[in-house]
């Protein structure tokens, strides 16, 4: 009988440490969105391995294998609809134009959905294959004020995005956020550092249109926060500003050909449909997020941007076993 449980508490032992080592695989090698751009907003493809360098603290980054990813995405726009976004109404219709032209430019098998916040949600509309319903809401909020709830309307960004991540309940390459934002923060309850944590443990990139509306202040830190957001978790993050006019920069001219700007806009919502999936394995296991570099070479392009999630979430600790703690 004692020999019998000497061999179940190995056979334990040994379980046990086959999951502390699949953790620490898991840790250790990653897989990551990439798009290599040049400086036409193009997506440049055909690229392998050898054709990245990768490193962390100076130490090197293993790039294992890069292949092309065409599956379908998941997109969640999150629409700030706070006063300062509101107030002024052809402001608020290029918002809407900004999520009008990125429903219309999803290939059919994406999912989409919409959250519409200021200080709190005011709509949620979950991910789905119907774009019709998602462009009657834009529509419907062309009104600005009068179409949404009475209130002050302050801008409570990270919680909304919050509220956004939540409707990835399980990991999809390719998830992302699309922020469409005047740069406003002030009245979020979640902190802005727990939000990033938590999108890079879920690999959810955020993308992010930025139509400052004001220089300086306190809100003013919320945009420079979300860019940097969009860098970390491998999005891209645009952002504009109004002209000696007030106005801000049209996305298309008269004869509707887009605006370099309108370009720019293109350039993002391409990359969040079209990606590569890039296998790396790291130097040592990583206990917090830490950032990385990603380099291209090997190629005769000039200008290109390694577009990346420039932090990696760092690993939870893995749990011992029942008959290792005896």
């Amino acid at each position: 009988m004692r020999a019998r449980r000497i061999v179940v508490a190995l056979v334990f032992v040994l379980l046990g440490a086959r999951g502390v080592r699949a953790q620490a695989d898991s840790c250790l090698r990653r897989s990551v969105p990439v798009n290599v751009v040049n400086d036409q907003g193009q997506i440049v493809t055909g690229l392998t391995e050898n054709n990245f360098i990768g490193s962390m603290h100076h130490q090197p980054v293993k790039i294992l294998s890069v292949t092309q990813d065409d599956s379908p995405r998941r997109v969640v726009i999150v629409l700030d609809a706070s006063g300062s976004m509101i107030s002024e109404g052809s402001a608020w219709h290029q918002y809407l134009a900004v999520a009008h032209n990125l429903i219309a430019a999803m290939p059919s098998e994406a999912l989409a959905g919409l959250v519409v916040f200021s200080s709190k949600v005011d709509k949620n509309i979950p991910l789905s294959e119907s774009r019709d319903d998602l462009q009657d809401e834009l529509n419907a909020l062309r009104e600005g004020r009068k179409a949404l709830p009475k209130g002050e309307r302050l801008t409570a960004i990270w919680d909304a995005l919050a509220t956004a991540d939540a409707e990835f309940d399980s990991h999809q390459e390719g998830d992302a956020i699309y922020a469409i934002t005047d740069g406003g923060e002030n009245a979020s309850k979640l902190k802005m550092n727990s939000l990033r944590k938590t999108l890079l443990e879920k690999r959810i990139r955020l993308f992010t249109y930025l139509g400052f509306t004001f220089i300086g202040g306190p809100e003013f830190n919320g945009g420079l926060d979300l860019i940097d957001l969009s860098d970390a978790t491998g999005g891209v993050g645009i952002s504009t500003r109004r002209n000696d006019v007030g106005m801000l920069p049209a996305l298309a001219s008269g004869s509707g050909k887009p605006t370099p700007e309108g370009e720019l806009l293109m350039a993002q919502y391409r990359q969040i449909f079209s990606l590569q999936r890039m296998e790396i394995q790291l130097p040592k296991a990583l206990d917090k997020p830490q950032e990385w570099i990603l380099k291209v070479t090997g190629t005769k392009a000039k200008d290109l941007t390694v577009v990346y999630p420039h932090k990696l979430a760092g690993c939870s600790k893995p749990a011992q076993g029942a008959a290792a703690k005896r």
